[in-house]
């Protein structure tokens, strides 16, 4: 995946979102979280989803996706994020 714009980002994770039987925002929202280092309590919490739904999003996450949608994922929450969260996260490690 080349260099995308957020609207190209909302697209392809309602794709692979599609794919997977799983809720866009939901998906969003726990790739957001686990790319942040929350566990699946905290990232219920943080977003208001139900920690039985995080578990499930992680389940089939580890167990269904495909390298390249992982990674369209990573990207696409950079792009909604913003590069300076990315920055961040490069300067801390």
């Amino acid at each position: 995946m080349a260099s995308i714009d957020e609207s190209e980002a909302q697209e392809r994770i309602q794709e692979i979102a599609g794919k997977h039987n799983l809720r866009p925002d939901i998906l969003k929202d726990v790739i957001e979280g686990k790319s942040k280092g929350m566990s699946q309590k905290e990232i219920a919490e943080t977003y208001g989803v139900n920690r039985n739904t995080v578990s499930k999003y992680n389940r089939k996450i580890e167990e269904e996706f495909s390298e390249d949608d992982l990674g369209d994922l990573l990207i696409i929450i950079g792009v909604l994020l913003g590069s300076a969260y990315l920055l961040d996260r490069l300067m801390s490690d």
